[in-house]
């Protein structure tokens, strides 16, 4: 039936024929919205009207809670912008304008993944983030994103970093057949789902953050998984690999782009109606929207604001990095870092944490006009995302175990540009008992011999990515590894090859136990 056509008279007066979400005027460019469909049993009445642009009525279109990853406005939602709107119309601070007049905002969903990014942003350290903001906002969601921080969940390898010292890595001599049956809790089978205890002072992966998650309800055997695989770094040991849910953090960037001054009076956020400590993805655009005041803060044009959202658990196997890429710099001479945009149409298996302050818009005045930018509710498949990587072409890395057992990193070997042949020399400690030579990325080692001292250990030795070369030793000074190496890729240029840059030295030691001190 639709609405009568009084109905739509007043609610395009009660609008000025403005768009009451993304509040520009649009003439006869303007359609009037059932809240609530007809379907569904909506009225026909000016309380289930509300004036909206094309663009916004196709986003609107019919609301299905159920949908798995659906930014459609709900009700709630369209009910508090037409409300705020018809106010700022009822009190005659709207200008007439048309076009992109209103484009004072943009706001975006951003995550962050990598610990040293992370702790960049949250400490404003901003010379070494890629995009300039002014400030960060202090809310309970910032203070649970430090905890996480300092509790060392996050990663800059992709690899959750185990406990080296747990019985698991003592037993790294054995088959994988015998350790299954040394260890019965894997049943017989290679993996096992990780457990509450392996999250305690004495487990394999120790973390206050995972223990309280677990003490609060969230299934331990669905935060991750314990494998053991056979050690692919030439050898047949077994190894213990710890998969689970890595935390990312979320937040909303709001930046002034235009030619002055922007204060910013209230954001719109969700409230949450949980009870426990997580929710599933698919409940994000759950709970009323509620305004809170910002005070009027001042954006200058060009700058920008962040505000801590939400910490979102990851898959154990699903790569959130995944991305297009926008903008990247290097770190130094082994890390960079990219700022990208993540596109992908994937299922996902994630939770968020409270507390959150999800944003669906934020209150402007400028010129004393009032404005309401709306943002899209957060969608791991469509977002900004800032990591960190190592670089790919790294050269094969040298260790050498002392008499206490403990392993030193020694350097990188053959750090000259791929193809050149050359030399590399290192001190060897009174103590040394054995030596390994490690090629972790995605090239081949090309070595042509490997001395100690005068003595020659081995010739033509070539090591891919994952290999090991170990030699036991009884004195010398220095050892020597001639050779060259070749880089398979030198930087990825698609995000199918972002895990081959977050593989090499770091993510190889986080996987073996080797005890390291001193490691540079």
């Amino acid at each position: 039936m639709g609405f009568p056509r009084s109905t739509k008279i007043e609610a395009l007066s009660l609008a000025a024929r403005h768009c009451c979400v993304c509040n520009r005027f649009k003439g006869v460019g303007i359609e009037i919205h059932h809240i609530i469909q007809e379907a569904d049993g909506g009225s026909n009445q000016i309380d289930n009207a509300i004036a909206l642009c094309f663009d916004c009525h196709s986003a609107a279109g019919h609301y299905n809670p159920r949908h798995p990853r659906g930014t459609r406005f709900s009700p709630d939602e369209l009910k508090r912008h037409r409300e705020r709107w018809h106010a700022i119309v009822a009190a005659g601070q709207v200008n007439a304008v048309t076009g992109d007049a209103y484009d004072d905002i943009y706001v975006r969903h951003l995550v962050c993944t990598s610990k040293g990014a992370a702790e960049d942003l949250i400490n404003c350290n901003r010379d070494s983030i890629p995009f300039s903001y002014l400030s960060i906002r202090h809310n309970p969601t910032l203070e649970v994103m430090k905890r996480i921080i300092s509790d060392e969940c996050m990663s800059e390898t992709g690899l959750a970093h185990p406990n080296h010292d747990h019985p698991y890595y003592s037993d790294t001599a054995l088959h994988q057949k015998e350790f299954l049956s040394k260890y019965q809790e894997f049943n017989g089978h290679p993996q096992r789902a990780l457990q509450e205890k392996d999250f305690e002072k004495d487990g394999i992966f120790p973390s206050k953050f995972y223990q309280e998650l677990v003490a609060r309800g969230f299934p331990a055997e669905n935060l991750g998984k314990v494998q053991v695989v056979d050690e692919a770094c030439g050898g047949s040991r077994s190894l213990a690999v710890v998969r689970v849910r890595l935390p990312s953090l979320v937040f909303a960037e709001i930046r002034n782009t235009s030619s002055k001054p922007v204060l910013l009076a209230s954001l719109m956020t969700r409230e949450s109606r949980a009870t426990r400590i997580f929710s599933r993805m698919d409940d994000w655009e759950q709970g009323d929207i509620v305004e809170l005041e910002l005070g009027n803060l001042r954006l200058q044009p060009g700058e920008a604001t962040l505000i801590p959202e939400a910490i979102v658990l990851g898959e154990t196997d699903h790569d959130l990095l995944g991305t297009v890429y926008d903008e990247s710099q290097d770190l130094n001479s082994e890390q960079f870092q990219c700022l990208g945009y993540r596109d992908a149409d994937v299922q996902v298996d994630q939770y968020w944490i409270h507390p959150s302050e999800r944003v669906v818009g934020v209150v402007t005045r400028s010129a004393g006009t009032l404005a309401h930018t709306s943002l899209h509710a957060f969608d791991p498949n469509r977002c900004y995302i800032l990591w960190r990587g190592w670089r790919c072409g790294s050269c094969p890395h040298v260790y050498a175990q002392r008499k206490d057992g403990q392993w030193q990193y020694l350097g990188e070997a053959l750090n000259e540009e791929p193809g050149n042949n050359c030399t590399s020399s290192f001190h060897i400690f009174d103590d040394t008992q054995k030596i390994l030579v490690a090629e972790s990325d995605f090239e081949t080692s090309l070595i042509t011999r490997i001395k100690v001292d005068h003595g020659v250990v081995v010739t033509d030795l070539t090591l891919e990515r994952g290999e090991i070369f170990e030699f036991e030793i009884e004195g010398g000074e220095v050892l020597t590894v001639e050779g060259r190496y070749e880089a398979v890729l030198t930087r990825p240029v698609s995000w199918r090859q972002v895990r081959q840059n977050r593989s090499l030295r770091f993510a190889f030691e986080a996987a073996m136990p080797f005890h390291l001190k001193n490691s540079n």
